[in-house]
């Protein structure tokens, strides 16, 4: 038996009118703008991975190519400036 991932438990528990709108994909984010297509996105988020990979620059092409021209991409790791903020998230 396949159990659901931990994003489709959350997405489940979401009212009808949200989760309508969310579709998951699981894959390489480098294969990203492969399977979703290039330019579509108001804002892509990409945060906490990069600080996992040894050459993030095809990751980071990727996720600007799903950006609809003028659109936002948010890419988030971990450096000094980040983790001098962490005590500040946790109140």
């Amino acid at each position: 038996m396949h159990k659901p991932s931990r994003a489709a438990r959350r997405l489940n528990a979401e009212p009808a009118e949200v989760a309508g709108r969310v579709h998951l994909v699981q894959a390489r984010g480098e294969q990203a703008s492969e399977l979703l297509g290039q330019g579509r996105y108001d804002a892509v988020l990409c945060h906490g991975v990069l600080m996992y990979l040894e050459d993030p620059e095809p990751l980071v092409s990727s996720v600007c190519g799903l950006a609809r021209p003028g659109g936002i991409v948010s890419i988030v790791t971990k450096n000094a400036r980040t983790l001098a903020l962490r005590p500040g998230r946790r109140g």
